[in-house]
């Protein structure tokens, strides 16, 4: 368990890596059963961000957005994931015939996380192997995990890479080593960060816990430099587009999108104090959350809150001891306190580590209270959570193959991919490769059409999550100003899934028809009336 000796560690056996990979396995089989569908990519507009630039390292035209009008560099998304792609897509350029083989293999990636998560909390005495598998099982099974899990995004990759990196810290402060050991480790350390920027949080959480133990640091601090610096350098290149230009700095300038938080801390870290507690438990108890909202109705968020906070404290707690993992979890948690979105999808890579000490700080009131029947209390809850968590799964997944669209969860209403394919036809037809389109899925535009794509709403996080004032995808004439400056031939107006601006768009095209009729002329309208497409004059 947690309170163990922060040195000690447990020699694994046959059976623990029995157990590990056949997490791994089971999170593969269950993504590919449930969610995968090797279509839509772009619909999680991340996705298609990393494939576009994929393509362009393949293509050899550097690391650039070749989706948006003018190419920019990109300066938003580290490169170690898309270099990933970049080598399949060298291989087999055919997309979207190559988008199975990219998605299978953040697939497997996801299966190596899970197995490697699972050794590191055995090993490392993080959680007894009951507790460990509770929460890895837990984190299997949990919806928004396997929809990530089965399309072209980062979390897995780096959750790969954060598992190895935990890993080689917690040999380096239990042992001395030369300093080419030394140089690797900060280099291995590093790489988290080169997949996904939060990861900036594990090089300090490492080299604080090497100080306290009193560990050399000069060499290791060297290894991070060379993993870090040059991806840091290039994406500070970057610094003041979002103040210059709100639309380009949405896809380049992660740094400046920060302003915001810093213009309104109080409102930003006061909601994300309550949203990360809340998305602690609730990501994962999905199902078990739709079966009792009858029961618990609004008081749900608040029990989600209370338990998640404790789940924090205790983590805290643990981190003031020196352990790694959680003085990396209470950074990674202090970083998400101040990024400008709701915490629900970053917490997606660590979450079989936060599951690990959610189950302690909930078993400990169970054990307290029923200090005989607290083994049989744990297991029949567990038992609940994974089954009401793969009755959602299933849902989804009957939906997902029914339209062969990927959903996050089960929709209230559905929309089918060959509404989408139709809108990409009748484009790949009626307009010029030079041709610039406006859309809300701008990346899968490119992709499935070639043309360069945009999203022509500006973005104000702190409108869309934190209740600031104001319209929530800006004005009618900030949209009309963004079509006209980046010179789009079309605007194309489709279903969002999932995305919190959907009907906030949904009504500025509205007022733009509206406000400027003549200039916005239908062209196209598919069965689904959803699906538009105007020209711009």
């Amino acid at each position: 368990m947690t309170g163990q000796s922060a040195d000690a560690v447990v020699n694994l056996e046959r059976r623990d890596w029995r157990m590990a990979i056949a997490l791994g396995a089971a999170f593969i089989v269950l993504t590919l059963t449930t969610v995968f569908v090797a279509t839509a990519c772009g619909s999680f507009h991340d996705d298609a961000i990393y494939l576009s630039t994929a393509k362009s390292l393949a293509e050899g035209r550097g690391y650039h957005q070749i989706n948006l009008p003018g190419s920019p560099a990109q300066t938003k998304y580290p490169v170690l994931y898309p270099l990933l792609l970049a080598v399949i897509w060298k291989v087999w350029p055919r997309f979207p015939e190559n988008l199975w083989l990219m998605q299978g293999l953040t697939v497997c990636l996801g299966g190596l996380a899970t197995t490697l998560m699972y050794a590191y909390l055995v090993r490392f005495r993080y959680a007894s192997r009951q507790l460990a598998f509770a929460a890895t099982a837990i984190a299997v099974t949990t919806p928004l995990l396997l929809f990530v899990n089965s399309r072209l995004l980062s979390e897995m990759p780096f959750a790969v890479l954060l598992a190895a990196a935990l890993w080689r810290v917690e040999l380096a402060v239990r042992s001395p080593a030369n300093w080419r050991s030394q140089v690797l480790t900060g280099v291995i350390v590093g790489l988290p960060y080169l997949c996904r920027s939060a990861g900036i949080v594990l090089p300090v959480a490492a080299l604080l816990v090497l100080a306290i133990r009193r560990r050399p640091l000069t060499a290791t601090i060297a290894g991070i430099a060379i993993a870090v610096g040059p991806w840091l350098y290039w994406s500070l290149t970057a610094l003041g587009q979002w103040q210059q230009d709100n639309l380009v700095g949405y896809y380049t300038d992660y740094v400046g999108s920060w302003s915001v938080v810093a213009s309104e801390p109080g409102r930003f870290i006061g909601w994300n104090l309550v949203y990360l507690p809340i998305s602690t438990f609730g990501t994962s108890l999905l199902g078990l959350l739709m079966g009792t909202k009858w029961l618990f109705g609004w008081r749900l968020a608040t029990i989600l809150l209370l338990l998640g906070t404790a789940t924090w404290l205790l983590i805290l707690w643990r981190a003031l001891q020196v352990r790694l993992l959680a003085v990396f979890l209470a950074s990674y948690g202090a970083l998400l306190l101040l990024w400008p979105w709701p915490p629900a999808r970053f917490i997606l890579p660590i979450l079989p580590f936060l599951l690990t000490f959610a189950g302690e700080s909930l078993g400990r009131p169970i054990r307290r209270a029923l200090p005989t029947l607290h083994p049989w209390v744990f297991r029949i809850l567990v038992i609940l959570i994974l089954g009401s968590n793969l009755v959602v799964d299933f849902k989804m997944g009957s939906v997902v193959r029914e339209t062969q669209y990927p959903f996050a969860g089960v929709p209230d209403s559905t929309v089918e991919w060959r509404s989408y394919e139709s809108v990409f036809s009748w484009l790949r037809a009626n307009t010029l490769p030079s041709d610039r389109i406006a859309s809300a899925l701008d990346g899968m535009v490119f992709l499935y059409t070639g043309r360069q794509s945009f999203r022509p709403f500006r973005h104000y996080p702190e409108r869309l999550f934190y209740l600031a004032e104001g319209p929530k995808s800006g004005t009618a004439g900030e949209v009309w100003s963004a079509l006209t400056g980046n010179r789009a031939k079309f605007l194309v107006v489709l279903p969002i899934p999932g995305f919190e601006a959907e009907l906030s768009f949904a009504e500025l095209v509205a007022e733009l028809r509206r406000t400027w009729p003549d200039r916005f002329v239908p062209r196209y309208v598919g069965r689904d009336p959803r699906f538009m497409v105007f020209e711009v004059r």
